[in-house]
């Protein structure tokens, strides 16, 4: 397993990141690496779970980081029905290979799958420091 020898930027005052994986392993991996990057992860392995932790913790997310299809939705649509609630809300969606109908505004950071942890992190902090 990856560790966080040299991470980017630590992140500043321990943001919230609703993490949406429907793979248990991957999710597990990425849950402990945020966590280990100081960042509160929410976990959710599908749709109906994301939407259920977004209802109770909306105010709290800073950001969505999603796999782009899973079963019942994709991350593209779970962004655009939260950020009608939360317009603020940044996103990282995740993917091994980009659909030809999802367009990505400039507002979607994507991250091709595979990825390091390290990777995954400086995405992440990066999209804090923008």
């Amino acid at each position: 397993m990856e560790t966080l020898s040299d991470p980017k930027s630590p992140p500043v005052g321990g943001r919230t990141i609703l993490l949406v994986e429907d793979e248990a392993s991957v999710r597990e991996i990425e849950m402990q690496m945020l966590s280990a990057a100081g960042y509160k992860v929410l976990p959710a392995g599908d749709a109906f779970a994301a939407e259920q932790l977004f209802l109770w913790h909306w105010v709290e997310i800073d950001l969505l980081l999603t796999d782009m299809i899973f079963p019942g939705a994709t991350g593209l649509d779970l962004y655009k029905k939260f950020k009608k609630r939360k317009p603020g809300l940044r996103v990282i969606i995740v993917s091994g290979s980009l659909e030809e109908d999802c367009e990505l505004s400039q507002e979607i950071v994507f991250l091709q799958k595979p990825y390091r942890m390290t990777t995954l992190i400086q995405k992440v902090n990066g999209i804090f420091e923008r």
